[in-house]
């Protein structure tokens, strides 16, 4: 388990270049599930706006479910050390790509709520105090694949940016024991203002509360997938406190890159469709296919939004 870092240090024109929207992406190809996403690494490599770090747990599949959840743990604190020595200390975006997510391992768990268990540990042993997780935990996702090895990846800034919660959901880190013994620990969003107000949101499906919405309908799964993206960003932008001068554009159209998780077996023509009606032409999509971390999901989108 070895970290990889790719970034270090520049100035506001070029990270507004780094985030300024590409031309749709039709497809991503099947190697690139296990990657960052293209913003990511382009924001990282414009030296000076931010740092990526990236370790691999090699085998985690295979692992002793009793040491899968310290290997989360290690595999977090490596990911910390590795940004030491950077000017980029503050994490505000996760990945977590978890090989064989729902794979049964110890009695009524699978491997994801291991995982869960060992992240929230190492964002207590990060933040400390619950009301520390409450205003610094980043926004994350954590997505399946087939292969063996847990892959982590994590962009940080030299400013910390603040979690943004959406108040029809229930925070991940206070989610019941139905979905684990130890919940997940994300924010649903994080905000970071420098050089300008920006949103990384997280993986977001079609959950109220904390319950999974509207079984096997894709379509409404996707409505209510684009209800949850509205209502986090309109959040973030409330508590951002700007004057904006009218008209304001509606929260959706303040995404400029997008991240779509498609479970196998779910049509991606038809959320393609979906889709391209919802988003604007200069948004960025890249798709990936993936398991997600409930099986009764049918897609998950992840995205940027540009705040001011």
């Amino acid at each position: 388990m070895r970290p990889t870092v790719c970034g270090d240090v520049v100035g506001n024109r070029k990270m507004l270049n780094a985030l300024k929207p590409k031309p749709p992406i039709a497809s991503v190809p099947d190697a690139a599930p296990l990657r960052p996403p293209r913003w990511a690494s382009e924001l990282a490599a414009q030296r000076g706006l931010a740092t990526l770090v990236t370790t691999r747990v090699d085998g985690f599949r295979h692992g002793d479910p009793q040491r899968l959840s310290q290997q989360v743990i290690d595999a977090y604190e490596q990911v910390r050390q590795a940004l030491c020595e950077s000017p980029h200390q503050h994490i505000v975006r996760m990945w977590n790509h978890i090989p064989g997510i729902h794979d049964p391992l110890n009695p009524g768990q699978d491997r994801y709520m291991l995982f869960n268990a060992g992240r929230f540990a190492a964002m207590r042993m990060w933040f400390g105090a619950a009301e520390e997780i409450r205003r610094c935990v980043p926004a994350a996702s954590g997505v399946g694949h087939d292969g063996d090895d847990l892959v982590i990846h994590a962009l940080a800034m030299a400013t910390p940016g603040v979690a943004v919660e959406n108040p029809d959901q229930v925070p991940a880190y206070h989610y019941s024991p139905r979905y684990g013994p130890v919940p997940p620990c994300f924010a649903r969003a994080t905000r970071v203002m420098s050089p300008m107000s920006t949103l990384f949101i997280s993986g977001t499906a079609a959950i109220t509360g904390e319950e999974s919405r509207f079984g096997a309908d894709l379509e409404k799964q996707f409505e209510l997938t684009l209800r949850n993206l509205s209502i986090v960003i309109a959040k973030a932008r409330d508590d951002d406190h700007q004057i904006e001068s009218p008209p304001r554009p509606s929260p959706l159209e303040t995404l400029q890159h997008i991240r779509i998780y498609v479970p196998p077996g779910v049509d991606q023509q038809a959320v393609d469709r979906l889709a391209r009606s919802a988003f604007v032409e200069s948004t960025s999509i890249e798709w990936v296919s993936a398991e997600l971390c409930r099986s009764d999901l049918l897609v998950e989108i992840e995205g940027v939004a540009r705040l001011s």
